[in-house]
Parts: structure tokens; sequence; C-alpha cells
């Protein structure tokens, strides 16, 4: 049997009242199962605080079709093309986005895509 214990995850905050972190992934340790024989669990993320001064981690129960394992690492050397598909690591989390254009000196920029 799998111990769920210190699993690292990534996790989709699109449920309803949440729609501005559609997009969005963010890193974190599931905690433990809600119950017996449910798909539920209770997560803690890495770098989401549930109070202004930054003390606590902000936990939550979410779905298990919320979870995901982290990203491998990044590749050494990548070279982003217009239109390309990105994620992106923004204000704590990662965000789905877009190349919209390629910047003097070849430096890339992107945006997170809105739908």
């Amino acid at each position: 049997m799998l111990s769920i214990s210190c699993l690292e995850f990534m996790s989709s905050r699109s449920s309803p009242g949440t729609m501005r972190f559609r997009g969005s992934w963010y890193a974190g340790t599931v905690v433990r199962r809600e119950a017996k024989n449910t798909n539920r669990y209770v997560v803690e993320y890495d770098q989401l605080y549930a109070d202004e001064s930054g003390e606590k981690l902000l936990q939550e129960t979410l779905d298990w079709v919320q979870l995901c394992p982290p990203p491998p690492p990044p590749e050494k050397k990548v070279q982003f093309k217009f239109e390309d598909e990105v994620e992106a690591f923004y204000s704590d989390g990662w965000w789905e986005g877009a190349i919209i254009a390629e910047a003097l000196r070849r430096e890339i920029r992107g945006v997170p895509q809105r739908l």
C-alpha cells in the first residue's frame, strides 16, 4: 500500500470561487487522506499562507483530480518561439501562458492566457 504522507504534488486551485487562479498550479505536500474510502486529501502548500503574517502555511482539502506530480526539472537551454504554450513560475505558482513576442536581444516574454 502506498503511503501518502509527505507526497509532493502540484495542485490546481480552480474550484468554484477561485476562478482567478484558473490555469495555475501550486506545489505542496499531501498531509493525509480526508477519510477512509474517499478520494479527498488534506494538502499543505509550500508557498501559500493561511495568514497575512506568512507564518502558517495554507492547508486545504482537495479532490484527487486536482492533484498531479511535480514537473520534471527544466531543461538547461530551451528555445521558445512565438505562440509556444508555456508554464511559467509567477506569484508563488505555475501559470499557463503563451509566448506573444520576441523582445530585442532575443529575450522571450510571455503572458498568462485568459479564457
